[in-house]
């Protein structure tokens, strides 16, 4: 029988450091337990695929405009002296030159943005108890107190592999999955520390 609230004695330890289960770095004070899900692999494999794409693309307009440079007819080559920035970046002299340097301040400006778009597309649960609620990034999911347990079930893959799946069980029977993977271990760890937070129990079920 789950609790209405949390009392002080369901209070997990003050705080603890910093550490990962499974994929998810996890941190709690007496407040919160946040987990964090850095590795997405699909938005990660996307950028390095579009900046590998891009670098080689740079790297051909550089060459290019250094080519289109030093191929210049003798009496135009004072006007396409490739030391001098002016001529090989100018739109009228050389073409390749400015659609390399459109490039490479692309290049310069879209690194950064793309590192702070991984950083915000991480998943992230938050538990926290002066709110009552649990949060999966911005979105409100639930209130603490009506959660009423956990459950780990256990499948198999399209391989016939045992996979382990993590349940959070909700409201009038909802739902919410919060990870699945192959090391039994690995899920049990993260239930633990879920339930041992939100003082509720962790239930194993055939699917």
């Amino acid at each position: 029988m789950k609790d209405d609230a949390l009392s002080d004695d369901d209070r997990a330890p003050l705080a603890t450091a910093p550490h990962r289960v499974g994929p998810f770095d996890i941190t709690q004070d007496r407040d919160s337990l946040i987990l964090r899900f850095e590795d997405r692999g699909e938005v990660t494999m996307r950028g390095c695929l579009f900046f590998a794409c891009l670098g080689v693309f740079v790297l051909m307009l550089g060459l290019l405009a250094l080519i289109e440079a030093a191929s210049a007819p003798a009496q135009t080559l004072t006007a396409h002296n490739p030391s001098n920035p002016a001529q090989l970046l100018g739109p009228t002299e050389n073409h390749f030159g400015i659609l390399w340097g459109i490039g490479v301040v692309g290049v310069v400006i879209g690194v950064p943005l793309y590192n702070r778009s991984l950083y915000h597309s991480s998943l992230i649960y938050t538990f926290r108890r002066s709110d009552d609620v649990l949060l999966r990034g911005s979105y409100r999911i639930t209130r603490l107190r009506q959660i009423e347990y956990l459950t780990i079930r256990e499948s198999q893959d399209p391989d016939d592999r045992y996979i382990y799946i993590l349940d959070i069980v909700y409201g009038d029977g909802r739902h919410l999955e919060m990870h699945r993977g192959y090391e039994e271990r690995e899920i049990m760890n993260l239930a633990n520390e879920i339930s041992a937070f939100t003082a509720r129990r962790v239930i194993w079920r055939d699917t």
